[in-house]
């Protein structure tokens, strides 16, 4: 659940909204950049040169594993990797990770 993630080792299972990337000062350097959104709340993900993220389907469930971090009331995780859910229950499970 998004509202109740603390700052360290996360794992939330979410939607993945508004996708976008942006420029940076660098050339070289694109920031991509979404929301992981449940029903209780939403946390900023960001990634670099992951040109990919925007064709995401933003209607499917993700599994999300990064390090969150707190900025004030927002919390922000950087470049978390991510599967989908129903890979999350195939996998996981046979991982020995099968906490949801």
């Amino acid at each position: 659940v998004v509202k109740n993630a603390k700052p360290g080792y996360v794992k939330i299972i979410a939607r993945m909204t508004q996708p976008k990337a942006r420029t940076t000062s660098k050339p070289y350097l694109k920031l991509y950049e979404a929301f992981l959104s449940d029903r209780s709340g939403r946390i900023r993900a960001v990634w670099f040169n992951l040109e990919s993220l925007i064709y995401v389907d933003t209607t499917k469930e993700y599994v999300f594993f990064g390090k969150l971090k707190q900025k004030g009331l927002r919390g922000t995780i950087e470049s978390p990797i991510f599967t989908t859910f129903d890979d999350y229950k195939k996998w996981g499970e046979k991982l020995g990770d099968n906490k949801l």
